[in-house]
């Protein structure tokens, strides 16, 4: 039997709904190209809430305004990047303050892949063409359902 994870890991991520769009993130990490929902990990000492804001400071360039809780995952979730991590996930629906101001790109997976280095790129992903298998992480892909449930 494979060994428990020893350590908790929350990230926190935002559901950015403009018009019949929502925002995604693409990422190249470690080499590994892979889509995710905009967000990050929790930090000692903040909020969910200002986890969000930090984080779309630091990725999006942007204020934002963080709304209702959406979803928590409710199964145990191992870290795909950290097996000595148990991930627990929450994500809000946001809204992004300045949407025009945010650099956004109309390819998928828009990395220069000769930069060795972690690569993010966001995106608009029409609401009616979203895939929960086009997300790297189960938590994001539970979440991609409980919305389109919900657009339903």
């Amino acid at each position: 039997m494979a060994e428990l994870p020893t350590e908790f890991n929350v990230r926190v991520y935002g559901l950015f709904i403009h018009g019949d769009s929502l925002l995604v993130s693409d990422e190249l990490l470690r080499g590994e190209p892979f889509t995710k929902l905009p967000g990050g990990g929790l930090e000692f000492g903040e909020s969910p809430i200002e986890c969000l804001h930090r984080e779309a400071d630091e990725e999006l360039h942007t204020k934002i305004e963080v709304g209702e809780h959406f979803y928590s995952t409710d199964e145990y979730i191992q870290s795909y990047f950290r097996p000595w991590q148990q991930v627990i996930c929450l994500y809000f629906y946001c809204q992004l303050q300045d949407v025009n101001g945010i650099k956004v790109s109309e390819h998928k997976m828009d990395f220069d892949y000769s930069i060795t280095e972690n690569q993010e790129s966001f995106r608009w992903v029409k609401l009616d063409a979203l895939k929960n298998e086009e997300f790297k992480f189960l938590s994001d892909q539970k979440a991609i359902n409980k919305l389109l449930e919900k657009l339903q």
